[in-house]
């Protein structure tokens, strides 16, 4: 195996290792066990097993389905967790553990590892009165959205984090539809601490350091595009700043591998951070408007979890790097994927150079070229070694935007738009369709679309700015 950090004593910048094909809607949940089996869980209502066999091969990498499960749950699987057999498995005679899955029907699965697949769930728990769409287990506690016993489920709850803390065993954190997050003590209703920061709903937790028993840090994201570094008694010790839309997901990544923290959102990037540092490491694209999940597997690789039914793969590590096919792959589906923003990058100042330019690596990860493209102008990125056609700009300087007649348009409820764009707003609903032209007065869109779905306010800011960067500057 590589090493996973530079000379430099900085990590190593992750790398295209495969893509993993079979569900057939939006993968909203993944897990993995000890030995980095991924488990994930669909809006198609099921879940899948995968595991990874020798070397690389096909667009695959040496990846293989391993168990389908399905059957055990009406509607969507929306989250998943792995219980390991050091937790349960003396007690229930399991050889490799066992699998959560929490679904649109309110209930959770559990299947026992060591059966056969196709056998039924060895459990189901009983109790939420809505969907479970996240789950977390520590130990032999397992917890999951809207607990009952908790009085501020009305609220909604995003994310629960089971906390295996020295000192703080058996406390749960939950991320709240109200902006807060809650941290509640054993067999206690009450929250014993109120995390305030945060301005819209808080989407996921991540623990700082997992593999650090005595580390009481712990992080956040949020519809506000923040993520936050706690500890457990409420403090706020410092904010990561750089997503441009909602961010869904947040995973920490093993010091053994490098270290870090992975985050993604609503707009098809993953940003890879040093949260000791507060700095943004990297940026991972990926051919899908919405990635829904993240997880760290325990060799360091990172699976994502997207809107267009796949699981991507990356890696620091260059023995699993993808093959030519696959980045060509890779590739195509890039240059195609949806554009929440066809804008100019953020340095308007930047020339438009030829396309030969294209020939020369970029200088360092992210940055970014306005290229002359058949008399188009269109912005690249440098990422994951590859020059990556981020679109047309039509908002750079000197730029017209195009004529109605000259744009594409998409078309949604027999009329032709600019844009159609999905809003997701719960786990167990379908996304919102937002409809809209470059000439609309982005407060009348977002009025309209807040009123016809009956959204809570807290949405109209977030939406109005999401809509205004489409606009001709």
């Amino acid at each position: 195996m590589t090493s996973d950090v530079t000379s430099t004593g900085s990590p190593t910048q992750y790398r295209l290792s495969a893509l993993l094909s079979g569900h057939s809607d939006d993968v909203r949940g993944l897990a993995c066990d000890n030995t980095s089996r991924l488990f994930s869980t669909s809006r198609d209502g099921t879940a899948r097993s995968w595991t990874r066999h020798g070397p690389r091969e096909g667009t695959t990498g040496g990846w293989e389905q391993e168990r389908l499960f399905e059957g055990f749950h009406t509607g969507f699987v929306n989250s998943v967790a792995w219980l390991g057999q050091e937790s349960l498995a003396a007690a229930e005679g399991s050889e490799h553990g066992f699998l959560l899955t929490g679904g649109q029907d309110s209930l959770i699965q559990v299947y026992d590892l060591a059966q056969p697949s196709g056998t039924a769930p060895a459990h189901t728990l009983i109790g939420h009165n809505a969907n479970v769409c996240a789950l977390h287990a520590v130990g032999t506690t397992v917890m999951g959205l809207y607990r009952t016993r908790m009085e501020y489920e009305k609220l909604g709850v995003w994310d629960v984090l089971a906390v295996g803390t020295s000192g703080h065993e058996g406390c749960a954190i939950t991320a709240c539809a109200d902006s807060l997050i809650r941290l509640f003590k054993p067999a206690s209703e009450a929250a014993a601490v109120v995390f305030k920061g945060h301005t819209e709903p808080v989407r996921a937790l991540a623990k700082v350091l997992p593999e650090d028993k005595d580390c009481v840090l712990f992080a956040s994201c949020s519809n506000d595009g923040s993520i936050r570094i706690w500890d457990f008694s409420g403090n706020a010790i410092t904010s990561l700043d750089g997503h441009d839309s909602f961010i869904y997901a947040l995973v920490s990544i093993p010091k053994l591998s490098g270290g870090g923290m992975a985050s993604s959102g609503e707009d098809g990037i993953v940003k890879i951070w040093d949260e000791d540092e507060g700095e943004e490491e990297q940026e991972i694209l990926v051919p899908a408007l919405s990635v829904w999940a993240l997880t760290s597997l325990p060799n360091g690789d990172l699976a994502i979890a997207c809107s267009d039914n796949l699981i991507w793969v990356f890696t620091r590590d260059a023995a699993r790097t993808a093959n030519a096919a696959t980045i060509t792959d890779y590739e195509t589906r890039l240059a195609s994927r949806p554009k929440p923003a066809a804008k100019a990058p953020p340095a308007p100042s930047l020339p438009v150079v030829d396309s030969a330019e294209l020939a020369t690596p970029g200088s360092k990860e992210g940055e970014v070229k306005l290229v002359d493209v058949s008399g188009t102008t269109h912005a690249y990125q440098w990422t994951a070694g590859n020059w990556v056609d981020l679109g047309e700009v039509t908002d750079g300087p000197g730029e017209v935007a195009p004529t109605e007649a000259e744009k594409g348009k998409m078309m949604h409820e027999g009329k032709a738009y600019d844009y159609v764009v999905d809003i997701d707003i719960a786990d167990d609903q379908p996304a919102l369709k937002l409809p809209f032209n470059l000439e609309d007065n982005p407060q009348e869109v977002v009025d309209a679309f807040v009123a016809e779905h009956k959204l809570p306010e807290t949405y109209r800011e977030r939406l109005l700015a999401f809509v205004a960067q489409f606009q001709p500057k």
